[in-house]
């Protein structure tokens, strides 16, 4: 009665157009108080299947029907509800259309790390190797995939393969997979998919610990701890991993493959300055010891260690403005170093070791702006890098070689019509050894009814080489060394997608074509074959394109009320097409890479217990860049069981239950089984 009394009192404040606003947010309150009776239990006869929580939307397909607030003064509190209305007749934006796990996924899911979480998901495949984790989205190579931790990317790669380990998924809050012209904003090295961790932060008391045991030794221990009010929030983590080697084969001595341990400690702190600004401050530090990769025949490989360490500091400050829009400043730097040992017997010890520390410094001003009928961004960031080795030949003969990309970027989503956004972005590069590049990005979204939705995006993308394709000699535990390029040129990209969504009463459906055309791939050529020496050149070009599929189902457990009728049985099939993954120039088709990737799922939900089994198969690849060495065809089947148990949760994994064990290829090392048990204190 009170909400109503001050409706009325407003309707009475206002004049002409404002009668039609406040009968907007009327007809918002009645529709969600309709929508929460529906899914009330209580409410429904025992007949009637339940509508699911996210199916209801309200339908304001009348063109007529539309809101301007052109000179409003209504008060703070009409304004607020009025934009309520407002944003009910919004089609989805191009940036709420990018794909996010969630914390809910990340913790209902069997992975026990980053590799492993996105390598569940559609179009990505995620190979590990002793330098780091290759990611291959949609056929692109590996280094197409930026990974960055919240919008800042991170240093430290070997052969542009990110080591994932180093990111404990208990201290993220959800991941982003961003692709079209919201990636503008990402960086200036974005040539593909943009993959975006975001960390936790405070928000109130915070103690958590986390502990898993499992086959071969496997050990992961978390803590968290944070506190916190209205004008600040902190919170500091702790995580520790480790897991012992696998003998790939019991007939050769010295056959173990993927031993680490690792561990890794992130702090945040939130804190409001004024009523209108705010800031956050974040580090991070990671370390991990490993033992590479040693297979037959003894002579031509030995075992070799691995140490890798980073650390990070991010100061971010935000400063809003009475209009709604906002401005940011960040300020980030980090520092990487990698040493491998290789037990060969020669009179050089520069054979037995691989050793370069890299650093990163990143600015970036931006100013964000929201509003009724359109959201737009400006930026400019400044990338710095610099590495150090004495394994480097640069032209003046030193030991450290050093870059900056200089950017500005702007984008803007259009809400034309009450189901119609257009997007676009722009991005100039200005890099300091390569000269300037123009990036344009479009896109756009089409609201088709109260379930489903269209999108189609193009656009531009551009990495340049790094410091270590141009002027590092890395020579590999597998006995063959890679030699720097000076000369190489950076890659381009153009990138098209055309995806199609539908969601209804637990059913959905994504489809989706991709295209993706790369000038100047960066990619391996011997020049020597006994011991083998590779460089680096460019090529003219790769394309890859295809299809991708997913289906899912589900279905209420039972039609009792109460907490049972939250309970859910589903079915769920991915699918990703790749029929071509191609070097254009030699006719080869690109590594990890096959021509189709399936994985079914089957899951049950309940607000206390959730099962899922999901098996994936992939066709065989090409291992290597010649395709001479070819994958054969895997399956791999996971179970995971989570339950709660008191004020903590406990959670049964077993991961490759069918015992698929490659020896030369695969990084799965046979059959694991894992507990793991996290309790809130």
């Amino acid at each position: 009665m009170a909400s109503q009394e001050r409706m009325r009192v407003m309707l009475a404040r206002q004049g002409g157009l404002r009668y039609l606003q406040l009968l907007m947010v009327l007809l918002v309150l009645l529709a969600a108080d309709r929508a929460i009776a529906q899914d009330d239990p209580a409410s429904e006869p025992d007949n009637v299947q339940p509508v699911a929580e996210d199916e209801f939307e309200l339908d304001l397909d009348d063109a007529e029907m539309e809101i301007d607030l052109g000179e409003s003064t209504v008060e703070s509190q009409a304004e607020a509800v009025a934009v309520v209305a407002a944003a009910a007749i919004k089609p989805p934006s191009l940036e709420e259309l990018k794909q996010v796990i969630s914390r809910e996924q990340i913790e209902d899911s069997g992975a026990a790390d980053l590799a492993e979480l996105l390598g569940r998901q559609a179009g990505i495949r995620v190979s590990e190797y002793l330098g780091g984790t290759t990611i291959n989205y949609q056929g692109l190579p590996g280094k197409f995939t930026t990974i960055l931790v919240d919008g800042q990317r991170v240093p430290g790669n070997i052969l542009e393969q990110m080591d994932l380990s180093q990111f404990n998924l208990g201290s993220l809050d959800s991941v982003e997979i961003i692709s079209g012209p919201r990636a503008a904003a990402f960086g200036g090295g974005n040539a593909g998919v943009v993959i975006n961790l975001k960390t936790r932060s405070g928000a109130g008391h915070v103690a958590a610990m986390e502990l898993g045991y499992g086959s071969l030794n496997w050990q992961r221990e978390h803590f968290r701890l944070g506190n916190g009010d209205d004008f600040q929030n902190w919170i500091l983590s702790i995580e520790h991993q480790k897991r012992d080697a696998w003998d790939a084969n019991p007939g050769q001595p010295d056959t173990d493959l993927q031993s680490f341990e690792n561990l890794t400690m992130r702090g945040r702190w939130d804190f409001r300055v004024s009523d209108d600004d705010s800031m956050v401050v974040s580090a991070d530090w990671f370390r991990e010891e490993g033992r590479g990769l040693d297979y037959s025949p003894p002579n031509l490989l030995r075992p070799s260690d691995l140490a890798t360490e980073r650390w990070g500091a991010t100061a971010s400050w935000t400063h809003r403005f009475n209009n709604g829009s906002s401005m940011t400043l960040t300020q980030s730097h980090g520092e990487y170093s990698h040493g491998l040992h290789r037990y060969f017997l020669s009179d050089d010890p520069r054979d037995e070791r691989t050793a370069f520390e890299e650093s990163t410094d990143d600015t970036e001003l931006r100013w964000d702006n929201k509003m009724v009928y359109a959201d737009w961004s400006v930026g400019i960031q400044r990338q710095a890098e610099e590495l150090q080795s004495d394994r480097i030949k640069t032209n003046d003969g030193s030991q450290t070689a050093d870059s900056e990309l200089l950017g500005a970027y702007a984008t803007y989503d259009w809400y034309t019509t009450p189901n119609w956004t257009l997007s676009a972005s722009a991005r100039l590069n200005s890099h300091s050894d390569f000269g300037e590049e123009l990036l344009p990005a479009v896109g756009a979204s089409r609201k088709l009814d109260n379930y489903s939705t269209v999108s189609a995006t193009a656009g531009r993308g551009y990495r340049a080489p790094s410091l270590r394709e141009r002027f590092y000699d890395f020579p590999s535990p597998f006995n063959y060394t890679i030699i720097g390029n000076p000369d190489i040129e950076p890659e381009t990209s153009w990138n098209y997608s055309l995806d199609y969504s539908y969601a209804k009463s637990g059913r959905s459906v994504r489809l989706g074509l991709f295209r993706h055309e790369i000038d100047n791939l960066i990619d391996f050529v011997e020049i020597q074959s006994a011991p083998q020496v590779f460089t680096l050149e460019n090529f003219d070009g790769v394309t890859t394109q295809g299809a991708s599929i997913g289906l899912e189902q589900r279905w209420r457990a039972t039609n009792r009320h109460g907490e049972c009728n939250k309970s859910w049985f589903g079915l769920g099939y991915d699918l990703t097409w790749l029929p071509e993954a191609e070097v254009l120039e030699t006719g080869l088709r690109l590594v990890n890479s096959p021509e189709y990737d399936h994985t079914v799922r089957a899951f049950y939900e309940h607000p206390r217990l959730r099962a899922e089994l999901l098996l994936h198969r992939h066709d065989p690849y090409w291992f290597d860049a010649e395709n001479t060495v070819r994958v054969p065809q895997q399956d791999s089947l996971d179970l995971t069981l989570s339950s709660e148990l008191g004020c903590g949760r406990i959670k049964l994994s077993g991961l490759n239950l069918m015992d698929e064990t490659n020896i030369r290829f695969g990084p799965l090392p046979g059959r694991e089984l894992r507990v793991e048990y996290s309790y809130d204190f």
